[in-house]
Order: structure tokens, then C-alpha cells, then sequence
């Protein structure tokens, strides 16, 4: 069985190194959406 607060942390640390990108990522999603 997975250790679950491992794996949690696991995630947590994943998501914080790339939240900056997703961050772009939705950014440059919404200026492409956005008309104009």
C-alpha cells in the first residue's frame, strides 16, 4: 500500500515547482481566449 502523507508531500512538492508554469500556462490561455 502507497504511504499516503508521502505521497501528498510528493504532490505538494511537484506543484510548488511548477505552479510558476502553470501560472503562465493559464495566463497566456486566457490572453488567447480573450478577443483582441
Amino acid at each position: 500500500m502507497l504511504n499516503c502523507t508521502d505521497l501528498k508531500s510528493k504532490l505538494l512538492s511537484f506543484l510548488g515547482s511548477y505552479s510558476h508554469v502553470l501560472l503562465i500556462a493559464m495566463l497566456a490561455g486566457l490572453l488567447a481566449v480573450i478577443p483582441g
